[in-house]
Formats: C-alpha cells, sequence, structure tokens
C-alpha cells in the first residue's frame, strides 16, 4: 500500500546493502548511529609489541598474569547444606553464574583462520584452561553447544574467527583479545564491541608483531588517539585514552617458552597443529589487505628507534 512505512535494521552497513535497500523503495532514508566509529568511554586498550614466534608464549603470560583466567574446568559449584538438598544430604543444589553476566576473567580470543582457533584451543586447554571454540566450518548444533558453555562459566575462555563471531551475542564481557592484530580500524572496533557496554568497564588486550605495527598506526590515525610507550601518571585512564604499547616482561616470558617445551612433550599433536597453523598464516596473509603508505613508512621509523 502506498501508505506503508517499512523500516530495515543492520548491525553494520557495507556499501552492498545500501544500494540494495535503494532497490524498488520510494524516498528511502538512511539513519546511521556511526557506532563502528566510536569506542567505549570505558574501554581500556593495551598494545603488546611481540615476536610471531613468542606469541603463544605471550598469551600464556597474558592470561595468566594479567587477566588472571584460573585453571581447571566448569565454575559450577556444588553444595551441600542448602535449599533443595534432602535431609540426608544425598541431594545437591547447584549454583551457578547467570547466562546474563559471564565471571570476571571471562575472555574471548580472536585469531586469524580456523587452523589457529584449532591449534590455540588445543594448546590452552594442554596447559589446563577451559576453553571453548568456534569458527566458521563448525556446524549450527557445535556453536550453539560452545557457546553454551562459555556463556554459562563452563568454560573460561572462547577462541574464535572473525566471521564466526559475528553471530556471537555475549551480554557482559570484561576482555577480549585480539591474539592477531585485525587488518582493519573498523574490525577492531567490531571485535572490542563486545566488551565495555552499558556503563561497564572492559580490557581490549592486543598482541603486534613488527609487520602488524602499520595496522596499529591505522588504527590511531582513525581513532584520533596518540601512541605511548611510557605511562608516567594517570592510573588506568591513560588507557582509555591514548593507545599504550609495550613488551611484556622478558624473563616470565622466557619462562613460558620453556613451558610450551613441555607442552609439547604432553601433547603430541600440538607440533603438527602449529605446522598446520603456520600454513594458514602464511596464506593469510597474503590475502589479507594492505594498510595505507603513510602507516608502512612510519613504521619503518618507529622499528629503527
Amino acid at each position: 500500500p502506498p501508505t506503508r512505512q517499512t523500516l530495515l535494521f543492520s548491525a553494520t552497513l557495507p556499501k552492498s546493502l545500501v544500494e540494495f535497500a535503494k532497490a524498488g523503495l520510494e524516498n528511502p532514508k538512511l539513519v546511521r548511529l556511526d557506532a563502528e566509529s566510536k569506542i567505549s568511554t570505558d574501554l581500556r586498550m593495551a598494545f603488546f609489541s611481540v615476536k610471531q614466534a613468542e606469541k603463544e608464549a605471550s598469551l600464556l603470560v597474558l592470561l595468566r598474569d594479567v587477566i588472571g583466567v584460573p585453571l581447571g574446568g566448569s565454575v559450577i559449584k556444588e553444595t551441600d547444606d542448602v535449599e533443595g538438598a534432602d535431609k540426608k544430604g544425598k541431594g545437591k543444589a547447584k549454583v551457578k553464574y547467570s547466562d546474563q553476566i559471564t565471571a570476571p576473567h571471562q575472555t574471548v580470543v580472536f585469531a586469524a583462520t580456523k587452523h589457529h582457533v584449532e591449534y590455540l584451543t588445543n594448546l590452552l586447554m594442554t596447559a589446563g584452561y577451559a576453553v571453548s571454540h568456534i569458527y566458521g566450518a563448525l556446524d549450527q548444533a557445535a556453536r550453539t553447544q560452545q557457546m553454551d558453555r562459555f556463556r554459562k562459566g563452563h568454560t573460561h575462555i572462547l577462541v574464535v574467527t572473525d566471521v564466526a563471531a559475528r553471530g556471537i551475542d555475549i551480554p557482559v564481557l570484561e576482555n577480549v583479545v585480539n591474539y592477531d592484530f585485525p587488518q582493519g580500524a573498523r574490525v577492531f572496533v567490531h571485535r572490542v564491541g563486545r566488551t565495555a557496554r552499558a556503563g561497564r568497564q572492559g580490557w581490549a588486550w592486543s598482541f603486534v608483531t613488527n609487520t602488524e605495527l602499520p595496522y596499529l598506526l591505522d588504527l590511531q590515525l582513525f581513532l584520533g588517539r596518540p601512541i605511548k610507550s611510557e605511562i608516567t601518571h594517570g592510573g588506568e585512564q591513560v588507557y582509555t585514552e591514548s593507545l599504550v604499547l609495550g613488551p611484556f616482561d622478558r624473563d616470565r616470558l622466557d619462562e613460558e617458552v620453556e613451558y610450551l617445551k613441555k607442552l609439547d612433550e604432553e601433547n603430541h599433536n600440538l607440533s603438527s597443529l602449529r605446522e598446520i597453523m603456520r600454513k594458514g598464516h602464511g596464506m593469510y596473509e597474503r590475502s589479507k589487505g594492505k594498510a595505507s603508505q603513510a602507516s608502512y613508512t612510519r613504521a619503518k621509523e618507529m622499528m629503527k628507534e
């Protein structure tokens, strides 16, 4: 009918969708919230300068010493002497986290490809962590099962790819880790937008190798925030106003490198999965988009300094 009005909603708005929306529509109006270009003022960001060969060790240091993810499985606790238990103590009632509130240490880790996801999942499980994983090739039933385990607190870490993460909804989350730095500023904003929601604070932790440095410089231009390598004052507020870039403690990193060798002995599949991941990473590097030429020039200057 000529009097009918239609509203079309989209979480993201690629150009192809804008053109499609105009087809057959009479005098359409476009309203954008521009959420993709803004980062929450409650989001704290930290960037770690790492070597590609030490990324796994860096992740272990981050999870253990910085975020404080506990080892072991479910956070669901069973207790006696609670309402619902019978008088003889045979019954047990379960106390668990709400589906709407993840634990403070629960973390989403973004990786480049499904091969990265499979390797990191096996690595972290061998190290004793409770891990869920999702990537594009998983069927819907498996995705739902993995997601439910994380949302209910049965697992503490969720390893995902960008494609698989587009349909993920986690209402309250405090930690996002960019194991592989995103190739575009908008992808970064989309990833970290899963934390620091609804007035709550959150952290975005990102690893940056020398080859990924130009993408960080593109992000700096996109956000309009300075890069800092030293913090003299300001407490945690500086992490919401600047892009703080620095290394991990060398001694802790060396300890984790040695620990990784022990994990290889415990799980013989890790070496083969790592090799598959490396081949996949090579293909990923060749296929991903380029940063701006100005950022490549600046990155070379920064590495010389």
